[in-house]
């Protein structure tokens, strides 16, 4: 029975790396259904880079904060 728990922890380690094709899929439609572009911008940028820090976010959208 342990032999089959441990490949249920691998699969569940997996899902939690990684987001499915299907859901990135589906994000995208209804970004592009609803939002405007500077929005489907931001949703590309966090899709495809998961972990940007802020600083490096606002430097790739040219967000700088007023001083």
């Amino acid at each position: 029975m342990s032999g089959g728990t441990e490949g249920n922890e691998l699969s569940l380690s997996n899902l939690l790396e990684e987001v499915p094709e299907c859901l990135l899929r589906l994000c995208r439609m209804i970004v592009s259904g609803f939002f405007t572009p500077e929005h489907r911008l931001i949703t590309e940028l966090l899709m495809v880079k998961s972990s940007l820090k802020e600083a490096d976010f606002t430097d790739l959208l040219l967000l700088h904060k007023p001083q």
